[in-house]
Protein backbone atom coordinates (compact mmCIF):
# COMPACT_ATOMS: atom_id res chain seq x y z
CA UNK A 1 0.00 0.00 0.00
CA UNK A 2 1.60 3.60 -1.07
CA UNK A 3 1.86 5.54 2.08
CA UNK A 4 0.71 9.21 2.42
CA UNK A 5 4.23 10.55 1.89
CA UNK A 6 4.73 8.72 -1.47
CA UNK A 7 1.43 9.54 -2.59
CA UNK A 8 2.13 13.50 -2.02
CA UNK A 9 5.70 13.13 -3.90
CA UNK A 10 4.04 11.48 -6.60
CA UNK A 11 1.13 13.72 -7.07
CA UNK A 12 4.20 16.58 -6.71
CA UNK A 13 6.31 14.83 -9.81
CA UNK A 14 3.01 14.40 -11.88
CA UNK A 15 2.10 17.86 -10.98
CA UNK A 16 5.76 19.35 -11.85
CA UNK A 17 5.54 17.02 -15.22
CA UNK A 18 2.36 18.98 -16.06
CA UNK A 19 4.00 22.59 -15.21
CA UNK A 20 7.35 21.53 -17.35
CA UNK A 21 5.26 20.45 -20.56
CA UNK A 22 3.10 23.31 -19.91
CA UNK A 23 5.97 25.70 -20.06
CA UNK A 24 8.78 24.13 -22.30
CA UNK A 25 9.25 22.37 -24.99
CA UNK A 26 12.47 19.96 -25.55
CA UNK A 27 15.92 21.11 -24.34
CA UNK A 28 17.67 22.35 -27.39
CA UNK A 29 21.51 22.64 -28.68
CA UNK A 30 23.66 25.90 -29.66
CA UNK A 31 25.72 24.14 -31.83
CA UNK A 32 26.28 25.91 -34.71
CA UNK A 33 25.23 24.57 -37.98
CA UNK A 34 26.44 25.96 -40.94
CA UNK A 35 24.33 24.49 -44.01
CA UNK A 36 21.37 26.35 -42.36
CA UNK A 37 22.51 29.85 -43.75
CA UNK A 38 21.53 28.24 -47.12
CA UNK A 39 17.85 26.81 -46.07
CA UNK A 40 16.30 28.62 -43.75
CA UNK A 41 15.57 32.35 -42.76
CA UNK A 42 17.48 33.90 -40.58
CA UNK A 43 17.04 36.38 -37.92
CA UNK A 44 19.98 37.17 -35.70
CA UNK A 45 19.28 37.13 -31.87
CA UNK A 46 22.14 39.07 -29.22
CA UNK A 47 22.46 36.99 -26.14
CA UNK A 48 23.47 38.28 -22.66
CA UNK A 49 23.40 35.46 -20.18
CA UNK A 50 24.88 35.28 -16.30
CA UNK A 51 24.93 31.14 -17.22
CA UNK A 52 28.42 29.55 -16.49
CA UNK A 53 30.35 28.46 -19.32
CA UNK A 54 30.60 24.72 -19.36
CA UNK A 55 33.96 22.59 -20.38
CA UNK A 56 32.69 21.74 -23.41
CA UNK A 57 32.42 25.54 -24.87
CA UNK A 58 28.19 26.00 -24.37
CA UNK A 59 26.54 27.63 -21.59
CA UNK A 60 25.33 25.71 -18.41
CA UNK A 61 23.14 26.43 -15.89
CA UNK A 62 25.28 27.50 -13.17
CA UNK A 63 25.15 30.91 -11.71
CA UNK A 64 27.98 33.59 -12.29
CA UNK A 65 28.47 37.15 -11.19
CA UNK A 66 28.91 38.64 -14.77
CA UNK A 67 27.41 38.72 -17.70
CA UNK A 68 28.68 37.24 -21.22
CA UNK A 69 27.82 38.46 -24.46
CA UNK A 70 26.92 36.90 -27.78
CA UNK A 71 25.23 37.01 -31.40
CA UNK A 72 23.30 33.70 -32.09
CA UNK A 73 22.11 34.01 -36.01
CA UNK A 74 19.19 31.34 -35.60
CA UNK A 75 17.54 29.70 -38.74
CA UNK A 76 13.76 29.23 -38.96
CA UNK A 77 13.00 26.58 -41.02
CA UNK A 78 10.70 26.78 -44.24
CA UNK A 79 7.30 26.24 -44.31
CA UNK A 80 6.95 26.53 -40.74
CA UNK A 81 3.43 27.54 -39.26
CA UNK A 82 3.25 30.99 -37.12
CA UNK A 83 4.00 30.34 -33.44
CA UNK A 84 5.38 27.01 -33.89
CA UNK A 85 8.87 26.16 -32.90
CA UNK A 86 10.33 22.37 -33.40
CA UNK A 87 13.95 20.97 -32.16
CA UNK A 88 15.77 18.22 -32.42
CA UNK A 89 18.81 18.47 -30.02
CA UNK A 90 20.07 15.24 -31.30
CA UNK A 91 20.32 15.41 -34.83
CA UNK A 92 19.10 19.32 -35.71
CA UNK A 93 17.79 19.39 -39.22
CA UNK A 94 17.50 22.59 -40.37
CA UNK A 95 14.68 21.83 -43.47
CA UNK A 96 12.64 21.01 -40.27
CA UNK A 97 14.02 22.13 -37.06
CA UNK A 98 14.98 25.52 -35.33
CA UNK A 99 19.18 25.63 -35.44
CA UNK A 100 21.56 27.91 -34.34
CA UNK A 101 23.76 28.53 -38.10
CA UNK A 102 26.50 30.17 -36.11
CA UNK A 103 27.40 31.53 -32.85
CA UNK A 104 29.62 34.36 -31.99
CA UNK A 105 30.88 35.29 -28.75
CA UNK A 106 31.91 38.62 -27.99
CA UNK A 107 35.26 39.14 -25.90
CA UNK A 108 33.63 41.81 -24.16
CA UNK A 109 30.69 44.60 -23.44
CA UNK A 110 32.03 46.85 -25.06
CA UNK A 111 32.77 44.91 -28.14
CA UNK A 112 28.80 43.76 -27.67
CA UNK A 113 27.27 47.26 -27.82
CA UNK A 114 29.34 48.40 -30.83
CA UNK A 115 28.46 45.37 -32.92
CA UNK A 116 24.85 46.69 -31.55
CA UNK A 117 25.18 49.67 -32.39
CA UNK A 118 26.21 49.03 -35.89
CA UNK A 119 23.51 47.01 -36.32
CA UNK A 120 20.94 48.95 -35.47
CA UNK A 121 21.72 52.36 -37.17
CA UNK A 122 22.28 50.19 -40.15
CA UNK A 123 18.20 49.80 -39.64
CA UNK A 124 15.11 52.90 -41.04
CA UNK A 125 15.34 55.35 -38.53
CA UNK A 126 11.59 53.91 -37.38
CA UNK A 127 13.48 50.55 -36.29
CA UNK A 128 16.35 52.05 -34.25
CA UNK A 129 15.42 50.41 -31.04
CA UNK A 130 16.18 47.39 -29.10
CA UNK A 131 13.50 44.89 -27.44
CA UNK A 132 15.07 42.91 -24.47
CA UNK A 133 12.90 39.31 -24.08
CA UNK A 134 13.30 37.89 -20.54
CA UNK A 135 12.58 33.92 -20.74
CA UNK A 136 10.78 31.85 -18.25
CA UNK A 137 10.97 28.78 -16.45
CA UNK A 138 12.81 25.58 -17.78
CA UNK A 139 14.65 26.97 -20.78
CA UNK A 140 17.81 26.46 -21.99
CA UNK A 141 19.74 29.58 -23.43
CA UNK A 142 19.01 27.99 -27.73
CA UNK A 143 15.59 27.36 -26.34
CA UNK A 144 15.44 31.47 -25.34
CA UNK A 145 16.99 32.26 -28.50
CA UNK A 146 14.13 30.22 -30.74
CA UNK A 147 11.58 31.71 -28.97
CA UNK A 148 13.44 35.40 -29.34
CA UNK A 149 13.32 34.58 -33.50
CA UNK A 150 10.23 33.29 -33.18
CA UNK A 151 8.34 36.26 -31.89
CA UNK A 152 11.12 38.72 -33.73
CA UNK A 153 10.10 36.97 -37.17
CA UNK A 154 6.02 36.71 -36.20
CA UNK A 155 5.57 40.07 -35.28
CA UNK A 156 7.69 41.55 -37.06
CA UNK A 157 9.53 43.34 -34.05
CA UNK A 158 11.31 45.91 -35.18
CA UNK A 159 14.91 46.87 -34.07
CA UNK A 160 17.07 44.24 -32.76
CA UNK A 161 16.11 41.85 -29.99
CA UNK A 162 18.51 40.70 -26.94
CA UNK A 163 17.59 37.52 -25.15
CA UNK A 164 18.44 38.49 -21.60
CA UNK A 165 19.44 33.95 -20.54
CA UNK A 166 19.01 33.63 -16.93
CA UNK A 167 20.88 30.59 -15.84
CA UNK A 168 17.46 28.16 -15.67
CA UNK A 169 17.73 24.50 -14.08
CA UNK A 170 15.94 23.18 -17.13
CA UNK A 171 14.68 20.77 -15.73
CA UNK A 172 11.27 19.72 -14.60
CA UNK A 173 12.41 19.96 -10.67
CA UNK A 174 14.16 22.96 -10.98
CA UNK A 175 11.13 25.61 -10.35
CA UNK A 176 12.76 26.38 -6.45
CA UNK A 177 16.44 26.90 -8.44
CA UNK A 178 15.05 28.64 -11.16
CA UNK A 179 13.11 31.71 -8.97
CA UNK A 180 16.35 31.60 -6.83
CA UNK A 181 18.29 32.36 -10.17
CA UNK A 182 16.24 35.28 -10.87
CA UNK A 183 16.38 36.78 -7.53
CA UNK A 184 19.93 36.59 -8.32
CA UNK A 185 20.11 37.87 -11.86
CA UNK A 186 18.21 40.40 -11.66
CA UNK A 187 21.00 43.13 -10.59
CA UNK A 188 22.49 42.31 -13.52
CA UNK A 189 19.34 42.79 -15.88
CA UNK A 190 18.73 46.41 -14.53
CA UNK A 191 22.73 46.77 -15.47
CA UNK A 192 22.16 45.97 -18.52
CA UNK A 193 19.05 48.00 -19.86
CA UNK A 194 21.05 51.13 -17.90
CA UNK A 195 23.85 50.49 -19.43
CA UNK A 196 21.84 50.04 -22.83
CA UNK A 197 20.57 53.48 -22.45
CA UNK A 198 23.95 54.96 -21.37
CA UNK A 199 25.59 53.35 -24.03
CA UNK A 200 23.41 55.45 -26.49
CA UNK A 201 20.31 53.11 -27.54
CA UNK A 202 17.33 55.36 -27.60
CA UNK A 203 14.18 52.95 -27.49
CA UNK A 204 14.22 49.97 -25.00
CA UNK A 205 11.34 47.26 -24.93
CA UNK A 206 11.24 44.94 -22.01
CA UNK A 207 9.21 41.66 -23.13
CA UNK A 208 9.22 39.11 -20.04
CA UNK A 209 7.43 35.89 -19.97
CA UNK A 210 6.43 33.67 -17.29
CA UNK A 211 8.95 33.83 -14.55
CA UNK A 212 11.15 35.63 -16.71
CA UNK A 213 8.03 38.40 -16.34
CA UNK A 214 8.83 37.94 -12.73
CA UNK A 215 12.51 39.18 -13.34
CA UNK A 216 11.66 41.90 -15.59
CA UNK A 217 9.80 43.42 -12.77
CA UNK A 218 12.44 42.97 -9.85
CA UNK A 219 14.79 44.65 -11.91
CA UNK A 220 13.03 47.36 -12.81
CA UNK A 221 11.98 47.86 -8.85
CA UNK A 222 15.49 47.47 -8.00
CA UNK A 223 16.50 50.54 -10.47
CA UNK A 224 13.43 52.66 -9.52
CA UNK A 225 14.48 52.21 -5.65
CA UNK A 226 17.46 53.71 -7.12
CA UNK A 227 16.90 56.29 -9.02
CA UNK A 228 12.91 57.02 -8.97
CA UNK A 229 11.42 57.13 -11.89
CA UNK A 230 14.11 55.83 -14.15
CA UNK A 231 11.89 53.47 -16.11
CA UNK A 232 8.86 55.61 -17.22
CA UNK A 233 11.64 57.76 -18.32
CA UNK A 234 13.47 55.36 -20.52
CA UNK A 235 11.68 52.24 -20.86
CA UNK A 236 9.35 52.66 -24.24
CA UNK A 237 7.05 49.69 -23.22
CA UNK A 238 6.85 46.76 -21.19
CA UNK A 239 4.84 43.34 -21.91
CA UNK A 240 4.31 40.60 -19.90
CA UNK A 241 3.48 37.55 -21.04
CA UNK A 242 1.83 34.80 -19.07
CA UNK A 243 3.30 36.55 -16.01
CA UNK A 244 3.98 34.24 -13.02
CA UNK A 245 3.88 36.99 -10.13
CA UNK A 246 1.62 36.58 -7.13
CA UNK A 247 -0.97 39.64 -7.44
CA UNK A 248 0.28 41.13 -4.29
CA UNK A 249 3.82 40.87 -5.23
CA UNK A 250 2.86 42.66 -8.13
CA UNK A 251 0.91 45.28 -6.47
CA UNK A 252 4.22 46.16 -4.60
CA UNK A 253 6.65 46.07 -7.54
CA UNK A 254 4.24 48.04 -9.70
CA UNK A 255 4.03 50.68 -6.81
CA UNK A 256 7.24 51.06 -6.54
CA UNK A 257 8.06 51.22 -10.35
CA UNK A 258 6.09 54.64 -10.37
CA UNK A 259 4.65 55.61 -12.59
CA UNK A 260 4.61 52.61 -14.85
CA UNK A 261 6.68 52.33 -18.41
CA UNK A 262 3.67 52.91 -21.16
CA UNK A 263 2.23 51.42 -22.29
CA UNK A 264 2.30 48.41 -20.05
CA UNK A 265 0.83 45.22 -21.66
CA UNK A 266 -0.21 41.91 -19.62
CA UNK A 267 -1.25 39.30 -21.64
CA UNK A 268 -3.66 37.14 -19.70
CA UNK A 269 -5.23 33.47 -20.11
CA UNK A 270 -7.71 31.99 -17.73
CA UNK A 271 -6.52 28.61 -19.30
CA UNK A 272 -3.33 28.11 -18.23
CA UNK A 273 -2.60 25.07 -16.85
CA UNK A 274 0.89 26.26 -15.39
CA UNK A 275 0.16 29.19 -14.05
CA UNK A 276 -3.11 27.03 -11.97
CA UNK A 277 -0.45 25.03 -10.84
CA UNK A 278 1.86 27.52 -9.47
CA UNK A 279 -1.07 29.25 -8.25
CA UNK A 280 -2.19 26.39 -6.33
CA UNK A 281 1.03 25.61 -4.75
CA UNK A 282 1.25 29.29 -3.48
CA UNK A 283 -2.09 28.64 -2.21
CA UNK A 284 -3.48 32.06 -3.53
CA UNK A 285 -6.25 31.58 -6.09
CA UNK A 286 -4.47 33.25 -9.04
CA UNK A 287 -1.15 34.68 -10.65
CA UNK A 288 -0.71 37.57 -12.23
CA UNK A 289 -0.95 35.96 -15.96
CA UNK A 290 -4.34 34.31 -14.99
CA UNK A 291 -6.46 37.08 -13.94
CA UNK A 292 -9.66 36.97 -14.68
CA UNK A 293 -10.99 40.48 -13.18
CA UNK A 294 -8.39 43.61 -13.22
CA UNK A 295 -10.62 45.48 -10.47
CA UNK A 296 -8.19 44.76 -7.82
CA UNK A 297 -5.28 46.01 -9.59
CA UNK A 298 -7.23 49.04 -11.55
CA UNK A 299 -5.44 51.78 -10.21
CA UNK A 300 -2.91 50.72 -11.88
CA UNK A 301 -2.31 52.29 -15.74
CA UNK A 302 -2.20 48.79 -17.31
CA UNK A 303 -3.84 47.14 -20.44
CA UNK A 304 -4.81 43.53 -19.95
CA UNK A 305 -5.22 41.36 -22.81
CA UNK A 306 -6.98 38.12 -22.25
CA UNK A 307 -6.51 35.50 -24.87
CA UNK A 308 -7.52 32.42 -23.45
CA UNK A 309 -9.76 32.34 -26.21
CA UNK A 310 -7.05 31.00 -28.55
CA UNK A 311 -5.43 29.17 -25.68
CA UNK A 312 -6.87 25.79 -27.81
CA UNK A 313 -5.19 26.78 -30.94
CA UNK A 314 -1.88 27.54 -29.29
CA UNK A 315 1.09 24.77 -29.43
CA UNK A 316 1.24 26.04 -25.83
CA UNK A 317 -0.99 26.86 -23.24
CA UNK A 318 1.28 29.07 -21.35
CA UNK A 319 2.80 31.14 -24.22
CA UNK A 320 -0.66 31.95 -26.06
CA UNK A 321 0.29 35.40 -27.01
CA UNK A 322 3.59 34.01 -29.37
CA UNK A 323 2.64 30.73 -30.17
CA UNK A 324 -1.31 30.82 -30.98
CA UNK A 325 -1.35 30.98 -35.09
CA UNK A 326 -4.98 32.35 -35.22
CA UNK A 327 -3.72 35.08 -32.54
CA UNK A 328 -0.40 36.02 -34.28
CA UNK A 329 -2.33 36.18 -37.68
CA UNK A 330 -4.71 38.88 -35.73
CA UNK A 331 -1.66 40.48 -34.36
CA UNK A 332 0.05 40.78 -37.70
CA UNK A 333 -2.79 42.26 -39.39
CA UNK A 334 -3.92 44.68 -36.93
CA UNK A 335 -2.23 47.90 -38.83
CA UNK A 336 0.25 49.64 -36.94
CA UNK A 337 0.14 46.97 -34.05
CA UNK A 338 3.73 46.60 -33.57
CA UNK A 339 4.24 50.41 -33.55
CA UNK A 340 1.25 50.96 -31.21
CA UNK A 341 2.14 47.97 -28.84
CA UNK A 342 5.99 48.34 -28.69
CA UNK A 343 6.30 51.47 -28.73
CA UNK A 344 4.03 53.21 -26.56
CA UNK A 345 2.72 55.81 -29.27
CA UNK A 346 -0.97 54.88 -28.10
CA UNK A 347 -3.42 52.72 -26.01
CA UNK A 348 -4.16 49.41 -27.77
CA UNK A 349 -8.30 50.11 -27.06
CA UNK A 350 -10.12 49.52 -30.22
CA UNK A 351 -6.83 47.62 -31.96
CA UNK A 352 -7.49 44.20 -31.42
CA UNK A 353 -11.08 42.68 -31.63
CA UNK A 354 -12.78 42.07 -28.57
CA UNK A 355 -14.53 43.07 -25.67
CA UNK A 356 -12.76 46.39 -24.25
CA UNK A 357 -13.62 47.35 -20.59
CA UNK A 358 -12.02 49.99 -18.67
CA UNK A 359 -11.69 50.42 -14.80
CA UNK A 360 -10.20 53.46 -13.29
CA UNK A 361 -6.33 53.43 -14.98
CA UNK A 362 -6.80 49.53 -16.08
CA UNK A 363 -7.72 48.84 -19.36
CA UNK A 364 -8.78 44.59 -20.15
CA UNK A 365 -9.97 43.63 -24.09
CA UNK A 366 -10.93 40.13 -24.06
CA UNK A 367 -9.38 39.44 -27.38
CA UNK A 368 -12.08 37.03 -29.57
CA UNK A 369 -15.29 38.31 -27.57
CA UNK A 370 -18.20 39.83 -29.90
CA UNK A 371 -18.62 43.50 -28.88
Amino acid sequence: MISPEDFRLSRLAYLFSIFALAACSNIADERAVPEAFSIGTIESIYVATNRNLTSDGTLGAGRTTSLRFLDLQVSLPPGRKPGVIKTNPDNPNPKKNFVVAQRIMFPDQKAFESNLHSAVRNRPADGREVTVFVHGYNNSLSEAAFRAAQLKHDLEIPGEVIAFSWPSRGTAFGYAYDKDSVLSGRDMLAQLLIDLLRSGIQRIVLVGHSMGAFLSMESLREIDLKHPGWSADSISGVVLISPDIDIDVFRSQASQVNPLPQPFIVFTSTDDPALRIAARFSGRPARLGNLSQIGELSDFPVTFIDVTAFSKDSKTAHFVAGSSPALISILDNQENYDRDLLRGESGMSGLLPGVTSTQNSATQTIVGSER
